[in-house]
């Protein structure tokens, strides 16, 4: 699954001077929604943060 968008940015630390450029992604609610579903942990802990992802989202996990 490719982004809803993508951008470069160049972040600056505390004020300072500019650090390298970073291209970032942008995903809509929906591709996230899709994502937590495909996502299948066996860790307990992941289990339990997938569900919380999931609620947030609006999706079932």
């Amino acid at each position: 699954m490719a982004p809803a968008e993508t951008a470069r940015t160049r972040r600056t630390v505390a004020g300072g001077r500019s650090r390298k450029t970073r291209t970032v992604a942008h995903w809509t609610l929906a591709q996230v929604r899709t994502l937590i579903a495909a996502y299948k942990p066996r860790k307990a802990e992941f289990v339990t943060a997938v569900a919380l992802l999931a609620a947030f989202a609006g999706g079932a996990a």
